[in-house]
């Protein structure tokens, strides 16, 4: 099988699920690293951010059958592993009818796995850890090349941070802004005629697995970079004086998850960037962690686009900064025009930014403070006649 033509297989999907899902770059880039890796993957977000039409949406395109379940306190492990076979149990075996449930799936999604009850999280937890299930004596492989969860909060419960850890890969998804609603319309219109049709495959299993070895050839070349291995070591240490512990699997399972965006992004070797992206998607756990992890990056220098981030955020703060003063006395004129230089310039340095996928997330944050000001300006046009 030719690396180059998997490799191309593996962009046409990932441009097929940008083209489908608004505002979800690093939600897409985390699901593949999961693929790719083959390590858990959880997606943390409110109700109707579309975890799971995303994951469908995957599935479809690597043409791989889907166990999915809601968790309750309620649910029981016959539920996800499949029921007893009555007729083996009479023979004195013990096995179950797995057709249909977990050991059966290609794509494993797993919705509300905090609301399920403690065995069905250690049952979980024995099968990410080892691959396998065990029926009577003998051990059975998992033959899911991913697996997915998804929760609208994460659990505090110490127990359950055995569990979170094993997790590589946690994505945050968040609504959609203000100023891409219309394209949210347009694209749940596109995703909403693909469930009525066949979607035709991207990439077979048999592909996915040979990029899952690629992956980890890479991934054993890691030891060898030792300018990329002690910036690393540094952020990690940076991370330990803001108080955020990296456990000892989770150091190992970044470099990974970081060998996997290289592929997405097509590098010929992990590079700093993708080890930045790699723990911005592995270490934080909440909202404050996300900003920390974005200050130790841009602190120890991790990406090379550093300075347009920073470039960025001080126009984003400015923005902002100039829409309350327009706010607080709105029949100030000059606030009017100081609102007006400012954004007349964030204009100009968008136009001048290199075109990096990975300064999308930056200029998003911008695009909304950027809506607002352009809509307080046309008012101001029509009060003042300017």
């Amino acid at each position: 099988m030719k690396k180059l033509k998997v490799i191309k297989k593996l962009l046409k999907l990932r441009d097929e699920l940008m083209s489908l899902f608004v505002q979800r770059e690093e939600a897409i880039t985390g699901v593949l690293a999961g693929l790719l890796t083959k390590r858990p993957a959880i997606l943390i977000g409110a109700p109707g951010t579309a975890k799971t039409r995303l994951i469908t949406a995957l599935a479809k395109r690597i043409n791989g059958t889907v166990f999915s379940i809601h968790l309750d306190p309620e649910t029981d492990i016959d539920q996800i592993m499949g029921v007893i076979d009555i007729e083996a149990y009479r023979r004195g075996e013990y096995r179950r009818i797995s057709k249909g449930y977990l050991p059966d799936a290609d794509v494993v999604l797993i919705h509300e796995v905090f609301r399920g009850s403690r065995a069905v999280r250690d049952l979980l937890l024995d099968i990410l850890e080892r691959g396998y299930y065990k029926e009577n004596t003998e051990l059975i492989k998992i033959k899911a090349v991913a697996f997915y969860f998804d929760t609208n909060f994460i659990s505090d419960d110490v127990e359950d941070q055995a569990f979170l850890d094993r997790c590589t890969v946690r994505v945050f998804v968040n609504y959609v802004s203000g100023d891409a609603w219309k394209e949210l319309i347009e694209k749940a219109i596109l995703l909403e005629k693909e469930e009525e049709k066949e979607v035709k495959p991207v990439i077979t299993l048999e592909e996915v697995k040979a990029l899952q070895r690629m992956c980890r050839e890479r991934f054993y070349t890691i030891p060898q970079e030792t300018k990329l291995l002690n910036k690393y070591f540094l952020a990690l240490a940076e991370l330990r004086n803001y108080g955020i512990e990296v456990s000892d699997r989770m150091k190992v399972r970044i470099l990974h998850v970081a060998s996997a965006i290289s592929m997405i992004y097509l590098e010929n070797e992990v590079s700093l960037d993708s080890v930045a992206d790699a723990l911005r998607l592995c270490v934080p756990l909440n909202e404050e962690q996300r900003s920390v992890v974005e200050q130790v990056i841009m602190k120890c220098q991790l990406s090379t686009v550093w300075e347009n981030v920073q470039a960025l955020q001080a126009l984003r703060d400015e923005l902002k900064n100039a829409i309350s003063h327009v706010q607080e006395n709105p029949s100030d004129l000059t606030r009017y025009e100081a609102l007006s230089k400012v954004y007349k310039r964030t204009l100009l340095e968008l136009k001048r930014l290199p075109k990096n996928p990975r300064l999308i997330p930056y200029v998003r944050e911008l695009m909304e403070p950027l809506y607002k000001a352009k809509e307080l300006i046309d008012k101001a046009s029509e009060i003042f006649n300017v």
